[in-house]
């Protein structure tokens, strides 16, 4: 998810997107968090991987490479 520079919000993952994606557009429900990531959200870019182990080692490369500022500090080191 990047913002209106075109900078990294949030490097997630999914098994299904479709859910995913419409999960996010029940704001209502919602952390406060969540709620202003997608408040700040202007594009997605989606990859896909062969398998969930690729998925887990691209998506870390991807944290460590743009440091999302709303990823979970946990997740950033």
């Amino acid at each position: 998810m990047q913002d209106a520079r075109g900078d990294v919000l949030y490097v997630g993952k999914a098994r299904a997107l479709r859910n995913r994606v419409a999960s996010y557009v029940q704001v209502e429900r919602l952390t406060k968090r969540l709620q202003r990531m997608v408040s700040q959200t202007r594009s997605m870019t989606i990859v896909t991987t062969n398998n969930e182990a690729e998925a887990l080692l691209l998506g870390s490369q991807l944290i460590k490479r743009y440091r999302p500022r709303l990823q979970r500090a946990v997740a950033r080191r």
